[in-house]
């Protein structure tokens, strides 16, 4: 004789399904309305978290600007664990050129092998535009002054490869 054992069905609870389906007598204005709220609070913590790395960001420039060997090097590794961090995140706000300058930073630290007055001011310029976009709170891509401090930035970092002591430099 067998033995019959009652089959339980699990069926997983649907979260998704739960958001959407739900009939809270809201209209899409009104979820459009809590969804603007919800991304502007977002974007008011985002504007004091990129403040506050921002500060960290110019102070591990001064440390690099005065120290030498491994505590520069640290220093730098700050630099661009900071920068790229900020690029991350500044697009999906809206702050294009942040991303842009970011980039710029990171690219610079990894192809230079050496830091010295002149790396380290433009490492400084970078830091600079990115405080005066993040603090005008200038989205998207710019406008032609923005243009005008992209073009310096990129042509600093050029005149960094281009120094006769940078070890990328070409030594024609």
């Amino acid at each position: 004789m067998s033995k019959t054992h009652a089959v339980r069905r699990y069926a997983p609870r649907n979260r998704i399904a739960d958001c959407t389906s739900r009939d809270d007598g809201l209209d899409l204005e009104t979820i459009l309305a809590r969804v603007k709220a919800g991304i502007e609070e977002l974007q008011q913590e985002y504007l004091g978290e990129a403040h506050d790395e921002l500060a960290e960001l110019s102070a591990s420039v001064a440390l690099a600007q005065t120290t030498a060997g491994a505590e520069q090097s640290k220093a730098i590794d700050r630099i661009f664990r900071i920068s790229h961090d900020l690029r991350g995140v500044a697009g999906s706000f809206g702050y294009l050129l942040v991303t842009r300058i970011g980039s710029s930073l990171c690219h610079m630290i990894e192809n230079s092998g050496a830091y010295g007055p002149l790396e380290l001011a433009v490492m400084d310029l970078h830091v600079g535009a990115m405080k005066v976009i993040m603090s005008n709170r200038i989205t998207g891509d710019g406008n032609s002054k923005t243009c005008a401090l992209i073009s310096g930035i990129d042509a600093a970092v050029r005149k960094c490869s281009e120094n006769p002591d940078h070890p990328s430099a070409d030594p024609a």
